[in-house]
């Protein structure tokens, strides 16, 4: 480079190659996926709402209707916790939900799991949009909000998260010993994600980065007034959320030796 010319201001085509391949190389269900640069229609719909699915030549992208830069941040605050369906903008700036790659995500006892996932999104979200309802038939499985296959399972839909309204009880009267401590170890993970300084910081991060403030994203919960706030409402939904859960335990095993 010629002494005193500018220096290119960002990545050169090989950087971005090597970046962009990076991001494919990552583990979809711990780290956060880059916008697509390019979207075309399939010609195919989502089941519910019948909207057009979108896809970059890889995966496929289902558009979202409300609460966009909000669902965005509690997919990233979830990351590594749940399986979660990345929320991202498209090239037309609209906030897309992309699928998760399943063959990537480990199996699991599908039961427990979807127990655990659905009371965790209420307890410290307050969403209730997100439902496992058992079902007589053994080979069928009855949810919402949830892709479920081969024992694979991963999360969507986050526009009901709120915030607010403390959890007093467990939502889900199917629990067991099993889903129940499954619940409490993903509690304790989220935990240790958010608490502390370190905490902050990725909580901050994400904040800044949404595109939108928590005061619009979170109208009516003390979480609003910012990252700090934030941090302290989660951390003590969650405190609450695990008394539960060992709660529910104890009365479980307590009935199972009786």
């Amino acid at each position: 480079m010629t002494e005193g010319a500018p220096k290119p201001s960002g990545p050169t085509p090989e950087e971005s190659a090597r970046i962009t391949q990076a991001h494919r190389d990552a583990d979809p269900t711990a780290f956060s996926e880059l916008p697509p640069s390019e979207l075309v229609d399939t010609g195919r719909f989502t089941n519910a709402y019948h909207r057009p699915l979108r896809t970059d030549g890889e995966s496929i992208y289902a558009p979202i209707s409300g609460n966009g830069a909000r669902q965005q941040l509690i997919a990233r605050i979830l990351k590594g916790t749940l399986n979660v369906a990345d929320v991202v903008r498209g090239p037309d700036e609209n906030f897309h939900s992309k699928y998760l790659d399943h063959y990537r995500i480990r199996e699991g006892d599908t039961t427990p799991e979807l127990l655990a996932d659905a009371e965790l999104l209420s307890l410290v979200f307050g969403d209730d949009d997100h439902r496992y309802y058992p079902s007589m038939e053994m080979d069928r499985i009855e949810h919402n909000n949830m892709r479920v296959e081969n024992k694979r399972v991963s999360h969507y839909d986050f526009e009901e998260a709120k915030l607010s309204g403390p959890p007093t009880e467990l939502r889900d009267r199917n629990h067991t010993v099993e889903s129940l401590l499954a619940l409490d170890k993903k509690l304790r993970a989220l935990e240790d994600q958010i608490k502390g300084v370190s905490g902050l910081a990725f909580l901050t991060s994400i904040v800044q980065s949404a595109g939108d403030s928590l005061d619009n994203m979170f109208p009516h919960s003390d979480a609003n007034e910012g990252p700090e706030r934030l941090q302290e409402t989660l951390l003590r939904r969650i405190s609450h959320a695990r008394f539960l859960a060992r709660q529910g335990v104890a009365e479980r095993q307590e009935k199972e030796s009786a």
